[in-house]
């Protein structure tokens, strides 16, 4: 803890990104109750309104919705499929490197890469990405 802290430090860009996502965040999951307009009221006397006219902080749209609540609840989506993205490019990635780990120790034994043929030019023993001095 006290390395990540001084990691900080270090790099002020990178504190200030984490503000901004943790800002990002706790803003998506607590600022639809904080909002005074939902994202589907619509609003008929303000349509089109610029930022800050009948308590609209970012204005409204062309029906009258609020802005700022429509942005506060679409961050919400964002938030779950990045983080559905991530998890399943991660668990993938970890797999696929597995699987490479076992095409790697089988091809050390020579299983794959002889196969039959003469000249051994087959390319059904070849394993593109997984050869051994991509690691």
């Amino acid at each position: 803890m006290k390395y990540a802290f001084y990691q900080l430090k270090k790099y002020p860009l990178a504190f200030i990104a984490i503000i901004i996502i943790l800002f990002w965040i706790i803003s998506a999951l607590i600022g639809p109750s904080l909002l005074e307009f939902t994202y589907t009221q619509m609003d008929s006397e303000y349509q089109m309104v610029g930022p800050g006219q009948n308590s609209h902080i970012l204005g409204t749209d062309a029906l009258g919705r609020d802005i700022l609540s429509r942005i506060v609840v679409g961050s919400r989506s964002i938030l779950t499929v990045a983080l559905f993205t991530s998890i399943f490019f991660n668990n993938y990635w970890c797999y696929f490197r597995f699987l490479c780990r076992i095409l790697q120790w089988y091809s050390r034994y020579d299983i794959f890469k002889n196969d039959g043929y003469p000249h051994g030019d087959s390319s059904f023993g070849t394993f593109h990405g997984c050869s051994r001095d991509s690691w």
